[in-house]
């Protein structure tokens, strides 16, 4: 186990200091607490970089030309940030996210695979406090931004589901799978 990455609480902060939808803040927020493992000090994080919503920076709604398609203006998402989205596939909602690791782009349906939950308990944070990883805030999976891999946690070896990404010009495109 990687014990340079910060592992978050297994439930995450009790009141986490949000910041309101559609801005972008610099100074991460995360709450730290003690954890009973074999170092009784280690203090854990939930964090992230990240606070951009379905919405323009002006706040304006982003429009979608189809129900399974979301588009974004790739400058309103530079690295280590993320947004959230919805799509309809088949009938069915699906909750997703954006990352930009690296400057690189991937997307992944929101859904723990260790049980099915979002990984965002608090929305849209999915960074680890050092920003190399994301994470799962409710029972503390981590996975490889890049791949969706999980390398720690309750499923190592499994992945993250990915949504087909495109970049469009200027535009980032994620469509059903």
């Amino acid at each position: 186990m990687d014990r340079s990455v910060v592992f978050p609480a297994p439930f995450g902060p009790s009141s986490p200091t949000m910041a309101p939808c559609a801005t972008v803040s610099d100074t991460p927020r995360s709450a730290a607490v003690r954890v009973g493992l074999s170092q009784p000090d280690l203090k854990v994080f939930v964090t992230s970089r990240t606070s951009i919503a379905s919405t323009d920076l002006d706040g304006n709604m982003r429009p979608m030309t189809a129900s399974g398609e979301w588009r974004c203006a790739a400058a309103s998402l530079p690295p280590g940030r993320t947004a959230t989205f919805r799509l309809e596939c088949g009938g069915r909602s699906v909750s997703g996210f954006v990352v930009n690791f690296d400057g690189r782009y991937h997307a992944y349906v929101n859904r723990c695979p260790h049980v099915g939950t979002p990984l965002d308990l608090w929305p849209n944070e999915f960074f680890t406090e050092d920003g190399r990883a994301l994470i799962c805030s409710t029972h503390g999976a981590i996975y490889e931004p890049a791949t969706g891999l999980c390398t720690a946690g309750p499923c190592v070896g499994d992945r993250l589901t990915s949504l087909p990404l495109a970049v469009e010009g200027a535009t980032l495109v994620v469509t059903c799978p």
